[in-house]
């Protein structure tokens, strides 16, 4: 009996270690994309990113999916997101980070320092290095992985994508986990700039 009792003790544990934070879990989703729109004017997007190989496409314009080569602004799959640009799309897609700046204090486009996709370079994956991922050929992606517990945390990072319309929005990754705890559930803040 003390033996069940320490492998169930430790599976719960281990199950409590692997969840993560309330805060970072996306809100309850029946479709493949949803978007819930803020009071304060931005917007969440939900992307159920759980399968490993299909991409689901966003268009910031509309703030709806799209799967149109020349609308789609981002594509999301687990946690890869790739921008209409360079070596995913033709759609003229740049990203540019702004760090140490929170999402609200966020209120114009830079005028410089915007990345597009580019083939994948010397880092830890095989994916696309996009802004989101791996900016400039840096490893340097939207997450930190913790090893222990084998989470995604987004980084306090706001990134401004230029639209295949030309329109500028702000983004932050809010998650990766769905509100049970499954991983995959990519959700992100975004509202267009002036």
């Amino acid at each position: 009996m003390r033996a069940v009792s320490l492998v169930l003790s430790t599976t719960t544990l281990l199950a409590a270690a692997c969840s993560p934070p309330d805060e970072q879990r996306a809100p309850p989703c029946d479709d493949a994309i949803c978007t819930i729109d803020n009071d304060d004017g931005s917007s969440i997007t939900v992307v159920d990113a759980t399968d490993k190989e299909v991409f689901h496409g966003f268009d910031l314009d509309t703030a709806s999916p799209d799967e149109d080569e020349a609308a789609w602004d981002l594509r999301i799959r687990r946690f890869v997101i790739a921008t209409n640009s360079g070596v995913s799309g033709d759609g003229g897609v740049e990203t540019a980070i702004v760090d140490e700046t929170a999402f609200a204090d966020v209120d114009r486009a830079p005028d410089d320092g915007y990345f597009t996709d580019r083939a994948d370079g010397d880092d830890r994956d095989a994916e696309v290095d996009s802004p989101f991922v791996s900016p400039d050929g840096v490893d340097d992606p939207w997450y930190a992985y913790d090893l222990l517990n084998h989470t995604l945390t987004p980084k306090e990072r706001v990134y401004v994508t230029r639209t295949t319309e030309g329109a500028a929005f702000k983004i932050l990754v809010h998650g990766y986990y769905a509100d049970d705890g499954e991983a995959g559930h990519l959700s992100f803040i975004f509202q267009q700039l002036p």
